[in-house]
């Protein structure tokens, strides 16, 4: 399990941002630190809003707070639960009651010791294609919907900041939630910015989850996610990938002891544990890049006030354990060296790591390179502007290395939304994004469908192979 306080906003706002976040604001993270209790995955939260939706959205949630949720199931057991897990506004650890109301845990014992949670913020949903209802009575922040076949293990722990919540892990084998098909939803329903909810597959693809949002004046948005049984053809895929191309894309595919299939990883966690796996992986990629754009010109598209920025390849002074060139941008305080495997799926390492003292300008264009990389749109027609090119030219068959784990995932989702790693919420224009994001400043009813956003006939047919 991990212990962490999540994050519900867009990891390419984040990174423009950076420390500029007032602490206190709707979206600082103020209750804890991301600590470890195990040996485990750094966990790697996406979004609820980029900056862009947000500039377009605007201000100031009129609802006072309150939101209906809707939870209906889909999956042929009568087994699952549902956890509302997030922040207060001043930071504080709360989660929903069987009353409606917000429970303030605290951990018994000494620091590190692990409470359970109390069975009054279990919520049980009804049997499938069953309707559950319960209201969120006030605004939250960093805020995730776990719902689980059999329901989860989660503890209150006390930390140095206050109390701390350990969460299931997706990728420690020890973690009592391993054998346990689960998932979750972000959301952050804030009085300065109103709503923002999405699907989140950064870490994992496991069970099956959809979102839709219906705002006043009977408007509606949604993101479908993955069918009910979309973790198995992923994984179909993947192995299918790397008998092509020799890499480990097979053994994200995580199974229990009788074989049964329970979640996909993402190679950034797959990395996280196996530390040499995708060796070298993105080295033929990045010297193709280097070879182009030491004469042409890459331009970055900060979509902030630096406006277009220009960038080369260029030989390095200073030259890193990767190579001996790298990017540098015009106005930036900082070059990018040649990024490793580990880099380009995590997004948050190396180059793509947002350091103290770090310009506006190289705070936005972390996450639009990173994004091209894992998208492998750099070389293609139109990729000297990033972000500049259309969502169906992303991740070519002509690219020699791709993040596959996400393009086969954003094949299989319903309606090719919902983040696959940290920035996939870069794009050239807001309403096509990748991201899966539902958001607005009038929420009347966020719906969550548990197991598939299939009909009822779909749904009974995916549920064979559940």
């Amino acid at each position: 399990m991990h212990l962490i306080s999540t994050i519900a906003l867009s990891a390419t706002l984040l990174a423009q941002l950076g420390s500029s976040l007032p602490v206190g604001s709707s979206w600082n993270s103020t209750a804890n630190a991301t600590q470890t209790l195990d040996q485990d995955d750094n966990a790697v939260n996406s979004t609820a809003a980029n900056s862009t939706m947000l500039a377009a959205e605007g201000a100031n949630n009129i609802t006072g707070g309150k939101l209906p949720l809707e939870l209906i199931n889909h999956l042929p057991s009568d087994n699952i639960y549902a956890y509302v897990t997030g922040q207060d506004a001043s930071g504080q650890l709360i989660l929903l009651d069987s009353n409606n109301e917000w429970f303030y845990p605290k951990a018994e014992g000494g620091e590190g010791e692990k409470t359970p949670l109390p069975d009054h913020v279990k919520h049980k949903l009804g049997p499938q294609f069953s309707t559950t209802k319960f209201t969120l009575p006030h605004y939250i922040y960093s805020s995730r919907i776990w719902f689980g076949d059999g329901g989860l293990d989660m503890f209150v722990v006390k930390t140095p900041d206050g109390q701390g919540l350990a969460e299931p892990s997706a990728l420690n084998r020890m973690d009592p939630n391993n054998v346990t098909n689960w998932g979750f939803v972000e959301l952050t329903n804030s009085k300065d910015w109103g709503l923002y909810a999405n699907l989140s597959f950064v870490d994992f693809v496991g069970m099956a989850l959809g979102i839709k949002l219906r705002r006043s004046g009977n408007d509606t948005q949604e993101a479908k996610g993955v069918p009910t049984a979309g973790k198995y053809k992923i994984c179909d895929d993947l192995k299918a990938q790397a008998a092509k191309d020799g890499q480990p894309w097979g053994e994200l595919c995580v199974y229990d002891d009788k074989g049964d299939l329970m979640r996909v990883v993402s190679p950034a966690g797959f990395l996280s544990t196996n530390l040499t796996a995708f060796e070298n992986y993105w080295y033929p990629y990045t010297n193709e890049t280097a070879d182009r754009y030491e004469s042409d010109v890459l331009t970055i598209d900060t979509q902030s006030p630096a406006g277009k920025v220009d960038c080369r390849w260029q030989a390095s002074t200073n030259a890193s354990a990767n190579g001996n060139m790298e990017l540098v941008c015009d106005g930036d305080t900082r070059p990018f060296p040649p990024p490793t495997s580990e880099d380009v799926f995590g997004c948050n390492t190396g180059p793509f790591a947002i350091q103290e003292g770090d310009s506006d300008v190289h705070k936005a264009i972390v996450p639009r390179l990173c994004a091209a990389y894992n998208r492998g749109t750099l070389l293609i027609n139109g990729g000297d502007v990033q972000p500049g090119v259309d969502p169906a030219q992303y991740y070519p068959a002509s690219s020699s290395s791709l993040n596959w784990y996400s393009k086969i995932t954003h094949d299989v989702q319903i309606d090719h939304r919902g983040y696959a790693f940290s920035y996939d919420d870069v794009t050239i224009d807001p309403k096509h994004d990748a991201a899966g994001v539902v958001t607005g400043t009038n929420p009347e009813l966020l719906t969550i469908v548990v197991g598939g956003y299939e009909d009822k006939a779909a749904a009974i047919l995916q549920s064979a192979l559940y």
